[in-house]
């Protein structure tokens, strides 16, 4: 959701099964800002892992590669 002076994005919701997300210093995030656009409005947010609303959730406990971390990644009115 863009702000009222446009100067920034707020960013809401969840993903899950990120590879790597318990070590990642940022996150390429896809985001969809204007609907109406279809997929010419989705545009790539590059969001710092220590920004002010990210939680990377617990580790999945994965039958397969076991090598790397898979974590759900949590956005709660990040704002980039």
């Amino acid at each position: 959701e863009k702000s009222s002076d446009g100067s920034y994005y707020t960013i809401n919701g969840s993903k899950m099964w990120i590879s790597n997300a318990e070590h990642a210093g940022v996150f390429l995030v896809m985001a969809n800002v204007d609907p109406s656009a279809g997929y010419k409005g989705i545009t790539c947010f590059v969001v710092d892992a220590k920004t002010a609303g990210i939680e990377v959730g617990q580790k999945e406990n994965k039958l397969g590669i076991r090598a790397s971390s898979t974590c759900p990644v949590h956005f709660d009115n990040v704002k980039v």
